[in-house]
């Protein structure tokens, strides 16, 4: 097991500075005989047991940084060669550090702290998505030095990107290197030839220079992963979706600039000062709340409101099947218990106070009758006549009264 083995070889959301000399290693990476990679980071606490620096942060006032250095694989590790660790971060550990950090009970807001050139395409997507999924506390992030490619579409997902006035942000964009090794293999004698089942199955070999028709195939998929990239920072950042060539063909920016395009949220001194303005942030009244950000305080509201009206819509109708109960039983004291389901059944299937009053002769023992109480067709065109609300609405006023009235009918005509 080497460094290539953690690594996802193909699409990259990369500087593409960063991306040759980092290939460059791949290549001579560790001999056989050295230590086998081990996870950089422990998988996310589970509830109870240790946080902090052992589930991959450091909690400072309260928001827990995670920080990201380097290039991003699809699982970081670290590995020994000749005595010195190379380390890496990876997708699983830097989501294994959020839900860590979500769970701690001391962490209120969390912080992406990035200083990396990207890494590789495939998972950067879920990851960003997941990070653009969690509301249960807020996560920022910043770019400490350079947050570029797949790490600024991470830190992107936050919608709260910040950096000093040095930093690098941008490069968004993806990138996909052929290596043709066959001028090389002509100048040693060798020839190497695939045999495949399937037109594609050898697209892109590095024995074989890349054809236009294996080109054209590759960048199907890399315009793709580019529009996916396009399409997460419009929808959480301030930029002009209307001409993404501005700010996202693959161009990187100095903070200041980056502003401006809508790229990050604001620059800050450093760190120091943001997690300073999210701890600020965490205990910001209603009115800094409203001018800062109105959309926040609205949907808070919103949300307050809703909860209120549902706990008090449960506290009505228990109230009310308390009180109906009641009624139910004092009608079977009064009228019998088959007149009481009559009144049970007509209240549940909708039928309004009126309604009910224009059945009462139905309701009505046989013997009190006397032939009097008119002709079904009669009963039907009162009860087409009566008014609409219905006796099982919560909305309807003093529904109970309605009720009662009733059930005092009821009473009268059995009397």
């Amino acid at each position: 097991m080497n460094l290539p083995d953690f690594f996802s070889p193909g699409v990259w959301a990369i500087l593409p500075s960063a991306l040759e000399p980092f290939l460059k290693a791949l290549s001579q990476s560790a001999p056989a005989d050295a230590d086998r990679a081990q996870p950089a980071l422990p998988l996310a606490a589970a509830p109870g047991s240790a946080t902090g620096e052992s589930a991959g942060y450091a909690l400072q006032d309260g928001v827990a940084v995670i920080e990201t250095r380097g290039v991003i694989a699809r699982r970081g590790g670290n590995l020994k060669i000749f005595g010195m660790t190379i380390s890496w971060p990876g997708q699983d550990t830097i989501r294994a550090a959020i839900e860590a950090a979500m769970l701690d009970p001391a962490c209120k807001a969390v912080l992406l702290a990035f200083d990396s050139p990207g890494g590789v395409a495939a998972g950067t997507k879920e990851l960003a998505d997941y990070i653009a999924a969690q509301s249960a506390k807020p996560i920022h992030a910043y770019a400490d030095g350079l947050c570029a490619s797949a790490a600024y579409w991470l830190a992107s997902a936050t919608g709260r990107v910040y950096a000093p006035v040095t930093a690098t942000v941008g490069s968004i964009g993806v990138v996909a290197v052929h290596v043709d090794y066959s001028a090389m293999n002509a100048a040693q004698g060798v020839r190497v030839t695939y045999m495949t089942s399937g037109a594609w199955k050898a697209a892109g070999n590095p024995d074989n220079p890349l054809s236009p028709a294996d080109q054209a195939y590759f960048q199907e998929t890399l315009a793709s992963l580019h529009g996916f990239f396009k399409a997460d920072v419009t929808s959480k950042m301030e930029v002009d979706g209307a001409d993404p060539t501005a700010w996202g063909d693959g161009q990187c920016f100095l903070a200041d600039k980056a502003l401006e395009l809508g790229l990050i949220s604001g620059i800050v001194t450093d760190r120091a000062e943001l997690i300073a303005r999210i701890h600020k942030e965490m205990h910001m009244d209603k009115a800094e709340l409203a001018e800062k950000h109105p959309e926040l305080l609205a949907q808070i509201q919103a949300e307050t409101r809703a909860e209120t009206e549902t706990a008090l819509n449960a506290e009505h109708a228990a109230k009310l099947a308390d009180a109906s109960a009641g009624t139910m039983a004092l009608v079977t004291a009064v009228a019998g218990k088959e007149a009481a389901d009559k009144v049970t059944a007509l209240a549940a299937s909708g039928i309004t106070a009126a309604q009910l009053e224009a059945l009462a002769p139905m309701l009505a023992p046989p013997a009190a009758d006397n032939g009097e109480s008119g002709s079904r067709a009669d009963i039907l065109a009162a009860l087409r006549g009566a008014t609409p609300a219905p006796v099982n609405t919560l909305a309807v006023p003093k529904k109970a009264d309605r009720i009662q009235a009733a059930i005092d009918q009821i009473s009268a005509v059995q009397a």
